[in-house]
């Protein structure tokens, strides 16, 4: 399928797409609290707003269940609550934080995308859902310099690739 994507974006407009599709591990459980709330600082959500997204993960505690037995409750430090509301909003701050520096530190362009008579360009370098994500690059060197560069800066900020 990739490379019947690939020759559909060759045919079209005369390049090739090189697009790795990444997948994070454990994105939601592994997020870095102390960087989210600076991060959401940085996007401009309010001190008070912090606080209370603070105040949300503050004091969590989780239990597994075995055989029908609960074991002790034990605390969770890290990451963003499962199911919460503003978990996937929180997390996709977080990983576009991410992501924008990657970009600016790999410098891929991404592909040119065209609109109406081709008066107007845009650049488009990933799609993003979720913990998903989906690179565009429009030659060999920027795929690996991003893939290169997407390894470094996430595991500096504590998220891994799965890797499949």
């Amino acid at each position: 399928m990739n490379r019947l994507m690939g020759w559909k974006f060759s045919f079209y407009w005369s390049c090739t797409d090189y697009s790795p599709y990444i997948d994070m591990q454990k994105a939601y459980c592994s997020v870095n609290r102390a960087l989210l709330w600076t991060v959401c600082r940085h996007y401009g959500l309010s001190d008070k707003i912090v606080r209370m997204l603070k105040l949300l993960h503050k004091n969590i505690k989780a239990q597994v269940r075995i055989n029908d037995k609960l074991s002790d409750p034990f605390d969770i430090e890290t990451g963003v609550m499962h199911g919460g509301i503003p978990s996937p909003v929180l997390f996709n701050i977080l990983f576009n934080f991410i992501i924008q520096r990657v970009i600016e530190e790999a410098r891929i362009t991404g592909l040119k995308l065209a609109y109406g008579s081709g008066d107007f360009f845009h650049s488009a370098q990933e799609l993003m859902y979720a913990d998903d994500l989906v690179a565009m690059c429009d030659n060999d060197a920027d795929l690996k310099s991003f893939v290169r560069v997407f390894e470094k800066v996430t595991q500096e900020r504590g998220l891994t690739m799965s890797i499949k």
